[in-house]
């Protein structure tokens, strides 16, 4: 019975120790819970901001690898040049250099062709599309061609 009566005094006190320097240092807890709360969020901006720089870094290394681009392939001259100048249009062109254009020739040369003798009216027939894809040339074919020719005297 002694026994029980000093491990019973001996648990006692380790208890009334505990819980004191439990209750000392609760703020300590309280604002270290609070902190490890505050982590999950902290992360989250840290990851937000890592991919924001990614992002930014990739567009500032593919904005340079464009330019670099434009450059080898010679389609700029240089930063404030105007660009060379293109080389003259002439209606003079040979009919092989025109392809896959024969039905776009075709239908411009009808229109031009028709019967309106009597009318006064001015017709504009618009081609257009992206540059570079021979809306210069197809017009240029439509005006030699032999039945624009005899439709019309003076060009």
């Amino acid at each position: 019975m002694a026994a029980e009566l000093v491990g019973g005094a001996l648990l006692s006190a380790t208890f009334g120790v505990l819980f004191d320097r439990l209750s000392r240092s609760k703020s300590q807890i309280k604002q270290w819970l609070d902190e490890l709360k505050d982590a999950p969020y902290d992360a989250d901006d840290l990851l937000d901001d890592i991919a924001t720089y990614a992002l930014q870094s990739k567009m500032e290394v593919g904005s340079r690898t464009k330019s670099k681009r434009i450059y080898v392939l010679g389609l700029i001259n240089g930063i404030g040049e105007k660009p060379s100048s293109r080389q003259p249009t002439t209606s003079l062109i040979e009919e092989f250099e025109v392809y896959g254009r024969h039905g776009d020739k075709e239908a411009l040369t009808k229109l031009l062709v028709m019967d309106d003798e009597g009318s006064n009216k001015v017709s504009v027939i618009p081609i257009v599309g992206m540059g570079y894809v021979g809306k210069t040339t197809l017009a240029e074919s439509v005006y030699n061609d032999d039945k624009v020719n005899k439709q019309f005297k003076l060009k």
